[in-house]
């Protein structure tokens, strides 16, 4: 099968009504089904009956902003975010969570720890954003 956003290999993992979870890398994305393309049937031969979707670039900002937001909503934001940051390629990304309390930077940065594909992180500098922004170089 064939999804035009991201041009990559992929397995379908799930199907769950109008919506379809897809093994890319390692990385599971979820989609709406009208998204799928038949792939070329020598594609999935190959692959050994397995149902494969290439998937391709996606414009993905390098920023992404989280003020405003409560923990649990920016956490969600934030894991969507990474998968499609990592699968578009981009080696740095800004997460913008802003001042306030310091709650959602604190569960940022505590989500970031654990993250595989995070290399390092680190608060803005001057003309970054300073502390309402965190730096993370991706890999």
């Amino acid at each position: 099968m064939y999804i035009p956003r991201y041009r990559r290999e992929g397995e379908v993992v799930k199907v769950a009504g109008s919506q379809v979870q897809v093994l890319v890398g390692a990385m599971k994305v979820d989609l709406p089904r009208e998204e799928l393309r038949r792939a070329d049937p020598v594609t999935a031969e190959a692959s050994g009956g397995h149902v494969r979707l290439v998937a391709g670039p996606r414009k993905v900002e390098a920023a992404l902003n989280l003020r405003g937001l409560t923990v649990d909503e920016a956490l969600y934001r934030l894991e969507k975010y990474l998968d499609e940051a990592c699968l578009a390629g981009l080696p740095r990304v800004h997460i913008i969570h802003g001042k306030g309390t310091g709650a959602v930077r604190q569960a940022v940065h505590r989500y970031l720890t654990d993250h595989p594909r995070v290399k390092n992180f680190r608060l803005g500098e001057h003309g970054e954003g300073g502390l309402g922004v965190t730096v993370v170089e991706l890999g």
